[in-house]
């Protein structure tokens, strides 16, 4: 990018993690890893000095036959509907993360919003199960119509199923449409909690309908 990647103000630090998905297709006994070589892979709009060897740990590559699955599914809606604006705390999808293996740990999720709204036009975005606020509040979308529910700590036990909820506030946008999604399957963090490693969810269809704001007289 030509503005660059992430910008570190002076005096602070900044952690990058490097994630991967592993091909189904790979040997056992393989290792793998990250690491900078040299400060001329790094470029910046200052000095770049390595201190002592910037690399991960090596991790072999294992298969097993018993690693934690998850398969994510639409609940509802079912079909294209309608809200006033000014609704508050107004349902506008669930779906299903459905688990096998081993006890799950969702860690965090980030939804895409596609439609014509503004992102003024939905606030307050609250992610719940069973009728429970998990995580907190997220005050509106993120520029780039997303909004990311993190530091999650929801645990989804060995072959259960369990339903994700958002809520929002339609505070405007009368004759515009949105929806949500999920758009990237690196876009949910799910936590294998007896092998310690996050896996690769199964989105299975998890996009909604399209909800359309309609005028209030």
């Amino acid at each position: 990018s030509g503005s660059g990647l992430f910008d570190v103000s002076a005096g602070s630090t900044r952690t990058i993690t490097v994630k991967a998905d592993m091909s189904d297709n790979l040997s056992t006994g393989l290792d793998i890893g990250v690491e900078i070589v040299s400060a001329d892979d790094v470029v910046t709009g200052g000095d770049v000095t390595l201190s002592g060897t910037v690399a991960g740990e090596l991790m072999r590559y294992v298969q097993v036959s018993d690693f934690g699955r998850a398969q994510i599914t639409n609940v509802t809606p079912s079909g294209d509907t309608t809200v006033n604006p000014g609704t508050e705390g107004y349902s506008v999808w669930s779906f299903q993360i459905a688990t096998s293996n081993q006890i799950q740990r969702l860690d965090r999720i980030k939804l895409s919003q596609a439609g014509s709204i503004n992102n003024a036009d939905i606030a307050n975005l609250k992610l719940y199960e069973g009728g429970i606020q998990i995580g907190e509040t997220m005050a509106s979308l993120e520029s780039d119509n997303t909004v990311t529910f993190d530091n999650l700590d929801f645990e989804i036990g060995k072959g259960l199923n369990k339903t994700l909820e958002l809520r929002v506030d339609v505070v405007s946008g009368s004759t515009r449409n949105f929806r949500f999604m999920i758009q990237n399957v690196y876009d949910v963090d799910i936590y294998d909690t007896s092998y310690g490693a996050y896996i690769q969810p199964d989105n299975g269809g998890a996009t909604e309908a399209t909800w359309a704001v309609r005028y209030q007289g």
